[in-house]
């Protein structure tokens, strides 16, 4: 009997059309964001100890006042669940790919910032995840402050394990405009894990140019 119901179930699951949560994800994050969210692309789930979950062609919009339509799109991003940490009240994710992210990062005249989000409440402490992996495939951010003239293009990227270089786990390169200057970028740090722990060195190395100004810092 419990057999029986433990097959019919999977296969209740498996033959479960997961693109019809869409419309309630949407809803719910419109809500809780004041800003416009679609998944445009499908939605699927591969069900185990540690679901996988993909969302395809994923869509945020940005402040009013901004004059990009997206604050974020993403192509793909897919991240399991570790159930049983959720069932102990924690949010783990044990691999989280981000593939060909976007993101617009602004501030205003009036000091604005496009990540203040009006429909989030501010009492409430947000819950960050825990990420035990994380992938960044090919990532663009761009930040923009219209009070002094920054205009910064980065390129985001997780870099793979480098036996001449351990340590780096995330690289970026921009270019740009700071304070009205022309600036350039390179920065490799550590993996973004290291930063859970306030006790473990973070490893840093950048370089760049502003105006006519170099600088270097290589060090933890």
């Amino acid at each position: 009997m419990l057999a029986g119901l433990a097959i019919f179930v999977a296969v209740l699951i498996a033959l479960l059309d997961w693109n019809q949560l869409r419309g309630p994800i949407e809803r719910e994050v419109t809500r809780a964001t004041g800003r416009s969210f679609a998944i445009n692309g499908d939605l699927t789930v591969e069900l185990s100890l540690h679901p996988r979950i993909v969302a395809n062609d994923v869509f945020m919009g940005n402040a009013p006042w901004s004059h990009e339509p997206a604050m974020a799109e993403v192509k793909a991003v897919a991240f399991r669940i570790d159930l049983l940490e959720l069932l102990a009240g924690k949010l783990v994710l044990p691999e989280l790919t981000l593939s060909q992210p976007r993101l617009a990062l602004e501030v205003n005249r009036s000091g604005e910032t496009n990540w203040d989000f009006a429909g989030a409440d501010k009492d409430k402490p947000v819950r960050i995840p825990a990420v035990d992996l994380l992938t960044v495939d090919d990532g663009n951010v761009s930040y923009r402050d219209a009070r002094d003239g920054t205009d910064m293009a980065l390129e985001v990227k997780t870099l793979a394990a480098n036996a001449a270089a351990p340590q780096y786990g995330l690289e970026l390169q921009g270019k740009g405009r700071y304070k009205g200057q022309a600036a350039t970028l390179h920065a490799r740090g550590g993996a973004l894990l290291h930063l859970r722990n306030a006790a473990d060195p973070y490893p840093i190395k950048v370089s760049g140019e502003v105006g006519t100004t170099r600088f270097a810092i290589d060090g933890m």
